[in-house]
Order: C-alpha cells, then structure tokens, then sequence
C-alpha cells in the first residue's frame, strides 16, 4: 500500500514539474491537491496497524481521484487504475464489511468516470482503456462486486460495449472487451438461481405498469379498428359497393417486432482538442470541454417509455380494475425511437428517486433482464443498425447466458417472455441468413434454449424444425 502511495506522489510531482517547465500554472494548483491527499494517506497508514480496521474509502479515494481528475495524463491514470485492481485482487475490500457496498460503488462510478489527457500515440490511450477494462472485470468477480447496484452493473457493461462498438480502436483492445463482456455475463447468469422475482422491486412495478398500459392501447386500438370498420361497412352500403374494407389488428405474439434500442448511433471515442500532441481523450460526448471517461454514452441498452397524460392515466386505471397483475407475463416494453438517447435503465432511477428511497440494492433480476433483453435487441436481423459483427456477438453473449442459466430461465415471469417471444423470432429469422458465422451462432443458441426449454417453447420448437427442413430442402435441390 505504501509503495503504491509513494509511486502516484512521484508520478504526479513529476507531473507538476511537466507543467511548471510548460508555464501551465492553473494545471499546476489543479494536481497541488491530489498530491496531499497522497501525502496525508502515507501518514494515516504509517499509524495503522491493520488495514481492515479502516474504511476501505480512507485509501481508495486518493486513487480514484486521480482517475477522476480532469488535467492528468495517460500514465499517471493507468497507475492509479493499476493500483485498484491491485487492490481488488489482494482482496483488501472485505465482503464481510458493512462499508464494503459502498465502496465498490464508489470504484464503479470513478472508473466508469475516467477522464484524462490523451497522448501522441494511441497505443498509450488504449493501455489506459484496457486498464478500465481489468478494474471493472475485477471488480464486478471479486466477492464484494455482489454488493455493486443494478444502474452501477449496467453503466459497467455499457462501458464495456463501447469499447467494442468502436471501430477507431485496434482490434486487440475490442478483442479484450469482448472477453469481458463475456466473463461478466457468465457471472451474473451463473447468479440467477440466487435472485428473488420480488413484485415490490421498484423495476417489477414498472414492468407491470407498462403491461397494463399496453393492454389499454390495445384494447383501445381494437376498439378504435372497430369503429372505423362499422363506418366503412356503411359508406359501402350506401355506395351499393362490392368490396368491404376490413382492419384487422396485430395479435401474433411472433408477428414483426416492436422498435429496439439504436446501439450503432454513437459520437467517435476519441476526440482531439487543439494541439495533436496533448489531446483530450473524449469517450462521450458531453456539454464539458473535459469528458467522463466510459459512461453515460451514447450507446446505450434501452430508452425511456413515452410519457402519458395525466388525464389519460386516470381514466385507463379506472377501466382496468380487476385486470390480472401477471399481465407482466407479455413483453410490452414499447420503445420510440428518438434524435436524443436515455441512459440505459433511467426507469428504475426515476422510480427510486420519486419514492425518495436512496438505499443502494444489489443487483439482481433487474439488471440480468435489461441485459438478456439487450442482447436479444443485439440480434435482431431487423435492425438495419445491427451490423454482423453486433449480431454475432449478441449471439455470442446469448450463447453464454444459456450455457450458465439454460435450466432456471424459465422459473422467472419477466425472463420467460423475451425467450418465448424476441429471442425465438430472430433466432429464426436468422436461420434465413447465407453468411455462415451468424449461421453457425444462431443454430448453437437454438440448441441450448430447446434443450433445456423445450416444454415451454413447442410451438417455436415446431418452427425451428420446419425452418431446418426448407434449409435442407434447399441445399438438395
């Protein structure tokens, strides 16, 4: 640990001098305070005898500090991520700890908050991203990574598929990306057996709410196609026409998919301002001449429901007393497409913030659906923005869902839909496809979800199978 404390102060005196040889004084009194917070840990930890009897935020804070800081460069913020993971590895954040949850939030935020002063070479950057990339790995594996959010799970994973979504970086560094998305996916699907399906959750609620409300809109649509058929039916009496004009609605749970998530739309990762040799490093886009280092994106896994008046939510509750809660059995979450994106899961933080409840819960049911059902937005062939690489992946990703949780998929009301639904359609619907990676991905994902599913899933099980002899039909012929 002291070593640790004495390596960050010499890189940022060095620093200082950098800047004072520059004449960049206001850079100068900016890295003034990160040096005593080095300065005053050193002397703390020469005074303690055990570090479990500290608070873990006592010697982490320097550290994330400096990864938050805005006027350090690529090293100085690679050492400080290195120096985390260090700290991660040793175990020093003792799960058994009642400050340990708020710790690795606060590991969470910094990291996916990183911001620091690109350098010459683009080599150098992305040591630092692949840095981002091992904290946050190792932090959501560590055993205290149990106690981390849903928002704070998920801003990690967005993290994560902006790295891989970014074609300026070398194939290597999204390569890394990839395997962490991987490895944090098996690990929060191996977890799904210890999740509570809690309808009190603020997130279950909502998914409730939006069910009912759809079966509003679609009583109300039918209604309305009924109205307007009656009218029809007459202009066509009076008219002494021969053809009637029928309007039938959508009801087939497999008929064309809803709107997905945009995932594709994105600002470049790396931004140069002014001087190439001292560029600031801009993963976001944002209002601040300085940027967070990997969150809040504009990639994102979902986007905010359309507002309802409040007219008009009173009048569809007073028309849906009685109805059944586990209409949360259908997936109804309708997505609009917009110029401006949400932050992934904004719906769980407006609830959590309207009922005033700040207490940080670990993630659980919440986050595990939002990134089945992104990855199942990943490979729908419909999507024009989903390029082969996106769909491979998702079906990568998915491949490693099943392969952890396959048997306890269907134990949870809210997961069982996106598999009876989204994902067998365009799982299907890929089946079509001649390109032979996203063949070869898609008949390995179908193998693992009928395998274990298949009591619940017989009536995709039947399509798959027609699927597969028109295939063959056509290689022979």
């Amino acid at each position: 640990m002291l070593d640790a404390v004495y390596h960050h102060g010499v890189l940022i005196h060095h620093n200082c001098r950098q800047f004072q040889l520059s004449h960049q004084l206001p850079s100068l009194n900016d890295t003034e305070p990160l040096l005593r917070n080095f300065s005053d840990l050193k002397e703390v930890l020469n005074e303690v005898a055990n570090l479990g009897d500290m608070n873990p935020l006592t010697y982490l804070s320097p550290f994330l500090d400096v990864i938050k800081a805005q006027n350090t460069n690529g090293p100085i913020t690679e050492a400080a991520l290195s120096s985390v993971a260090k700290f991660l590895s040793y175990g020093l954040i003792d799960a058994n700890s009642m400050k340990a949850a708020n710790a690795v939030e606060s590991v969470a935020y910094a990291v996916i908050h990183t911001k620091f002063i690109g350098g010459k070479s683009s080599g150098s950057d992305e040591c630092v991203l692949f840095k981002i990339l091992l904290v946050l790995r190792s932090l959501l594996l560590s055993p205290p990574g149990a106690f981390l959010s849903d928002e704070a799970v998920c801003d990690m994973m967005q993290s994560s598929f902006r790295i891989v979504f970014e074609q300026h970086l070398s194939p290597l560094l999204r390569k890394a990306a990839e395997t962490t998305l991987s490895d944090m996916t098996q690990l929060i699907f191996t977890r799904l057996p210890t999740f509570s399906e809690d309808a009190r959750h603020p997130y279950m609620r909502k998914l409730v709410m939006n069910a009912k409300g759809e079966k509003r809109r679609r009583r109300r649509k039918r209604t309305e196609t009924d109205v307007d058929s009656e009218k029809d039916d007459l202009e066509v009496v009076q008219t002494t026409a021969v053809t009637t004009v029928s309007h039938l609605p959508r009801s087939s749970a497999l008929a064309a998919t809803t709107g997905n998530p945009n995932i594709t739309e994105h600002t470049p990762l790396v931004k140069a301002e002014g001087d190439a040799a001292i560029s600031e490093y801009d993963m976001v886009l944002t209002s601040n001449p300085f940027c967070d280092g990997v969150s809040r994106t504009n990639t994102t896994f979902t986007e905010k429901q359309i507002n309802k008046d409040s007219a008009e939510e009173k009048a569809d509750d007073a028309d849906s007393e009685g109805e059944d809660d586990m209409a949360v059995l259908k997936d109804t979450t309708t997505l609009k497409q917009s110029s401006c994106e949400k932050r992934f899961l904004e719906e769980v933080e407006d609830d959590i913030e309207s009922s005033g409840n700040f207490v940080q819960m670990p993630y659980g049911l919440p986050c595990c659906r939002e990134l089945l059902r992104f990855l199942i937005s990943l490979s729908n062939p419909l999507d024009r923005k989903n390029t082969e690489s996106m769909v491979v992946l998702g079906l990568n990703l998915l491949t490693v869902a099943l392969e952890a949780a396959a048997d306890h998929l269907a134990n949870y009301s809210v997961l069982l839909p996106l598999l009876k639904d989204n994902l067998s359609r365009s799982l299907l619907q890929l089946l079509d496809t001649e390109k032979l990676p996203v063949l070869a991905a898609t008949n390995r994902a179908c193998f693992l979800l009928f395998e274990s599913m298949r009591s619940q899933l017989k009536f995709q099980l039947e399509a798959y199978f027609h699927k597969l002899k028109s295939i063959v039909s056509n290689e022979q012929v």
